[in-house]
């Protein structure tokens, strides 16, 4: 089979996946939005849920018609594999395009009808960027394939003149998709059309530059990386930019945690209390989402180099899982504890232990997982003191946390605290080791 075929195939396979798992994430959410509504059979409803529907109906569409829609009689040969695969990477564009459309003419309705619906309406659609970003990353690197592999070998300044060449096709797309939105809200949001075109406004530029940064994240790293494989240098600078970016964000949520905690202790209620419990949840949420986005492009890039060490390989599979699990409880948690409030208010000490529960012990496995990855790693490294010290201060601060949680401890800065500084301890180490991963000879 050849190489331009093998590659097609890959890629079909990958879109193919990622449009079931958004369509299957789609279909969830709206089970769970449907309880957050106050009337689930009304206009309104059905066009505040426009995003998730249409997610849902093209997926299904593209994945029906795609697997069913075989040739009776012809030789399946590897002409006619990568034919089939070929679909699925036209129709993923397609898939990008009716998402955002869904999206944006949910807008206007969510503007008109605020009170019908509690959730935002472009919550499903960030989750699948954050998701749609770690997941890429990591399957186009577990089958060793770049991202843009039609001109990756290219010079930079013609690699990149193609990268952004892209990015004005989507700017274009995103533009194309918004107007449709606009013509919409125009008609049913006259009378407030400024809060309309603002709101319209602020959607449009969070489409343009999540995506647009995604892709030409995405990009860099990737021909930083491919240039780096070609002349066997010392370090990774793609990998040492996404764990400093990493390190940087979980230091910034252990500051802004710090300084909440600290101002709490003097605030005991009221309306300040509100308000600052707010701002600090949006605050808290938004690094979340960059962190494990960041997380997962770092940990799935990694692959380049540890492709072929196969527990490496493992624990990196686990990490990706665990941080997508992670990514879609940031989501679900603040709807579910919503509708436990709306149904019955006895049931939110008996969610919010819960939620501590799993919370904790979700960050004990991804810690541990990470460990692993050092563990399965550190025979590459010259320095194996390094892993040592990482392992008795990860199992130190595992002790207190399971101490904390058997003391029935209730003070969430601290397990705030010490899974951040046990996460900067793991990173740290993982990024001082990089030099020796990005030798092929070992690893390869």
């Amino acid at each position: 089979m050849f190489d331009d075929e093998r590659i097609t195939i890959t890629c079909g396979k990958i879109f193919r996946k990622g449009i079931l798992i958004a369509t299957i994430l789609s279909f969830l959410f709206i089970i769970l939005k449907s309880f957050t509504f106050i009337n689930f059979f009304s206009v309104e409803t059905l066009f505040l849920n426009t995003g998730e529907l249409c997610i849902f109906f093209v997926g299904i569409y593209i994945l029906i018609v795609g697997e069913f829609n075989d040739q009776f009689g012809v030789e399946k040969d590897e002409r006619y594999y990568s034919e089939k695969f070929q679909y699925y990477i036209k129709k993923s564009k397609l898939f990008l395009i009716v998402s955002l459309l869904g999206f944006a003419i949910s807008i206007p309705f969510f503007i008109r009808f605020p009170e019908s619906s509690s959730v935002p309406v472009n919550t499903l659609i960030i989750l699948l960027e954050q998701i749609g970003f770690i997941f890429l990353t990591y399957e186009f690197r577990k089958n060793s394939i770049n991202f843009n592999y039609t001109f990756i070998d290219d010079n930079n300044k013609l690699y990149y003149k193609k990268v952004f060449k892209n990015i004005l096709k989507l700017f274009i797309m995103i533009s194309i998709v918004y107007l449709v939105s606009i013509v919409i809200g125009i008609l049913i949001c006259f009378d407030i059309i400024l809060s309309y075109l603002l709101a319209t406004l602020l959607a449009y530029i969070n489409s343009v530059l999540i995506l647009s940064t995604i892709y030409f994240i995405i990009s860099m790293i990737e021909k930083i990386m491919y240039n780096e494989e070609e002349k066997n240098t010392k370090y990774s600078k793609g990998l040492l930019f996404i764990f400093l970016t990493v390190i940087a964000l979980t230091i910034s949520s252990s500051i802004i945690t710090t300084y909440f905690y600290l101002v709490l202790t003097g605030i005991k209620e009221g309306p300040e209390l509100v308000v600052l419990v707010l701002k600090y949840n949006k605050i808290e949420r938004y690094l979340k989402y960059y962190l494990i986005a960041f997380a997962g492009f770092g940990f799935a890039s990694a692959l380049t180099y540890i492709n072929k060490d196969r527990n490496s390989k493992l624990t990196v599979s686990i990490l990706i899982f665990m941080l997508i699990m992670m990514a879609c409880l940031n989501t679900v948690i603040p709807i579910i504890n919503f509708i436990v409030v709306k149904n019955n208010e006895e049931l939110v000490t008996m969610f919010m232990k819960t939620n501590l529960y799993i919370g904790f012990g979700l960050k004990i496995i991804f810690k541990a997982a990470m460990m692993m990855l050092l563990i399965s790693i550190s025979k590459f490294f010259n320095n194996k003191n390094l892993v040592l010290i990482s392992g008795i201060m990860t199992f130190v601060l595992c002790i207190i946390g399971i101490l904390l949680q058997m003391l029935q401890v209730q003070n969430w800065y601290l397990y705030s605290l010490s899974f951040n500084i046990l996460e900067i301890i793991i990173i740290s180490v993982f990024v001082v080791g990089l030099k020796v991963m990005n030798k092929p000879s070992a690893l390869l």
